[in-house]
């Protein structure tokens, strides 16, 4: 039995692209076959927009917008990017080229992808666009500075035959800003955690500062390791902001005084000062 009412709350959250887009044409597929009203709320509208046949946007608790997704972008473009609603690219794209005179035809400026495609294949023919300079940070790296090493790293999780990461290596430096990009199920949360000494590798090694993480305790490690888990709620074991910051502290065994110096600090640096016991 279908229900009459599907509610789906940011039902792409934490997915790549491609199950994004898997997740939306299955989203039109029912919306096509079933008799029911889908209610999906999202932050981002990329996809959403191509199927959605109304939209409304909240702020503060209230909702400010109302109406087909079109004529929400058409008429409060900058007003969305304000308060934070993110723009789709190819919205921004559509944009950028009628502020550069392109001929939008009947619109503003296209809303769905497949207008987009058709406008720069028509418009754009013959016509010259000075494309914004992007500019990207470097970073300085010295090769005799590593801070991570990772050699020939092997790992399968225990009772199974699949190998999660297979024969992994490579440095980072100290100052580097690294990214680790990947697809659902291609092994980055894995590598995170090999890396943390959460998981051991079955084989090879992860070299921290010098030290093998094989023959290290986490509890050692986590001395010169942060980590933001994907999920917050694997992250969060106290009742109050000030018992979770003095948490981990309290997990090295350091003297009362400084855990208490310590979490007044991070209370001011993050402006909570005040609310410890919320």
């Amino acid at each position: 039995m279908i229900p009459a009412i599907i509610i789906l709350d940011d039902p792409t959250t934490d997915l790549d692209p491609i199950s994004k887009q898997e997740i939306m044409e299955i989203l039109l597929e029912l919306k096509g076959e079933v008799e029911a009203t889908f209610i999906v709320i999202e932050h981002d509208l990329t996809d959403l927009i191509e199927i959605a046949d109304r939209a409304i946007v909240m702020h503060n608790g209230t909702i400010i917008m109302n109406g087909p997704p079109d004529k929400i972008f058409y008429e409060n473009f900058d007003c969305l990017d304000e308060i934070g609603v993110r723009i789709p690219d190819h919205i921004r794209l559509g944009k950028y080229l009628r502020d550069k005179g392109i001929d939008m035809g009947n619109t503003p400026y296209p809303v769905r992808k497949g207008d987009v495609t058709k406008i720069m294949r028509g418009a754009l023919v013959g016509q010259s666009l000075k494309v914004p300079q992007i500019m990207c940070r470097n970073f300085k790296v010295d090769g005799d500075d590593k801070i991570i090493e990772v050699r020939n790293v092997d790992f399968v999780y225990p009772g199974t035959p699949q190998k999660i990461l297979e024969d992994i290596s490579f440095d980072i430096y100290k100052g580097e800003f690294f990214g680790i990009v990947g697809h659902n199920g291609s092994g980055k949360s894995t590598l995170m955690k090999n890396m943390l000494g959460l998981l051991k590798p079955t084989s090879g090694s992860v070299i921290i500062n010098g030290k093998n993480t094989k023959e290290m305790d986490v509890t050692n490690l986590i001395i010169d390791i942060g980590y933001v888990f994907q999920n917050p709620d694997n992250q969060l074991f106290c009742s109050t902001v000030r018992d979770e910051i003095e948490f981990g502290l309290r997990n090295r065994h350091l003297p009362e005084a400084m855990i208490k110096r310590e979490a007044d600090r991070a209370l001011e640096i993050v402006g909570l000062s005040g609310r410890e016991q919320e």
